[in-house]
């Protein structure tokens, strides 16, 4: 059962989320997230240092529930096409809140320290995840075909070279046609 305190700070974290996703991380105020969320800034502060504190809790939450669904997944679907069909609309939802041009660029320029640990555990989990992806793989499709230290890292290098705000404000891409077109690559090589 959830206490109080956690219902607080759930509620803080939805509202931090909600104005990110509109107005980027770095117009966060604690101003705007206290109007926002309904609560006053010291009833805020009770729960949260500080605005940092705030954007790595929403954070972490996001990477969280991420890794639990890819389990979920990764449990009940056997056919890799699947697991990637299932993986990627979930992260464009559920990252819509920091995933954007924005959110992405302010993410980089104004907490590299956060930027850093999304890119270390992505870089994890997609190594956890291509090994898994071979394994589940028929034995005649492409990818089994190929080293694979050469997928894990063709498959990382292509998703840290895309998954940047350079590259989206470059290309003026959205996040959604990003993972949309990064699935659609993906689902080809573990085709038989």
């Amino acid at each position: 059962m959830e206490s109080k305190n956690d219902k607080m700070k759930q509620r803080v974290i939805l509202a931090c989320r909600d104005l990110v996703q509109n107005r980027g991380l770095h117009n966060l105020t604690m101003d705007k997230l206290a109007a926002h969320a309904g609560l006053s800034k010291r009833t805020i502060y009770r729960h949260f240092k500080s605005k940092e504190e705030i954007i790595e809790a929403s954070l972490e939450l996001f990477l969280a529930d991420t890794i639990e669904h890819l389990d979920q997944i990764l449990v009940k679907e056997k056919n890799p096409t699947q697991i990637i069909s299932n993986l990627f609309p979930y992260i464009y939802q559920q990252g819509q809140f920091l995933l954007n041009k924005e959110g992405l660029n302010d993410l980089r320029q104004h907490y590299p320290q956060l930027w850093r640990k999304i890119k270390t555990i992505r870089e994890e989990r997609i190594k956890t995840l291509t090994a898994l992806l071979i394994e589940k793989s028929d034995e005649n499709a492409v990818v089994r075909q190929i080293n694979p230290c050469i997928v894990n890292e063709v498959i990382l290098a292509s998703i840290n070279a895309v998954v940047t705000p350079d590259f989206i404000l470059e290309n003026n891409l959205t996040f959604e046609e990003i993972t949309e077109q990064m699935g659609k690559i993906l689902t080809r090589l573990f085709l038989p």
